[in-house]
């Protein structure tokens, strides 16, 4: 039994790791992109969808890149 609930909190782990790697990407590709009305708007929506699901934001990632620097 133990090793169903290690198996769901290493799912659901991996799933918040992939969501907030796909949220970093999606603002690299916003700030490169050449503003395109309608690209830039369903970008817009997949950004603040994963913000909801995973409760960071771009400030979350500029903090995190001025700890490494």
């Amino acid at each position: 039994m133990n090793k169903g609930k290690d198996y769901n909190s290493g799912y659901k782990k991996g799933r918040m790791d992939e969501a907030e790697e796909a949220l970093r990407n999606l603002y690299t590709i916003l700030d490169q992109m050449n503003e395109t009305p309608h690209y830039s708007n369903r970008i817009l929506v997949c950004i603040r969808d994963l913000e909801k699901a995973t409760g960071k934001n771009r400030k979350y990632f500029k903090d995190e890149e001025n700890t490494f620097d």
